[in-house]
């Protein structure tokens, strides 16, 4: 009989400090009214691997939760999406999708 795979329990429970991190995020957000990654998300999550670091860097430039957004980005090990005016897509990831 094959044997059951087994789950990695510290994959399903979140670190702390990447929760931290969010919650002061959307306490921002909440703050702050809309943003301009909440009013076109494109450019930030659906299509980041079409924008340069140069493009990120100006996309945020003016935001006023920058600091918390990247604080979370680099919390959570984000590989994908501009956060806090850093393009966090990775050249590997981009070749899965095409």
């Amino acid at each position: 009989m094959a044997q059951k795979p087994r789950i990695d329990e510290a994959l399903l429970i979140p670190k702390q400090q990447a929760m931290e991190q969010w919650q002061k995020l959307q306490s921002g957000i909440r703050a702050s009214g809309s943003l301009p990654c909440q009013k076109n998300p494109t450019p930030y999550i659906d299509e980041p691997y079409r924008v340069s670091d140069d493009e990120a860097e100006e996309l945020c430039y003016k935001c006023p939760l920058l600091r918390e957004c990247y604080q979370f980005a680099k919390a959570n090990d984000e590989e994908y999406g501009i956060w806090g005016g850093v393009n966090f897509t990775s050249a590997q990831h981009i070749e899965e999708m095409f």
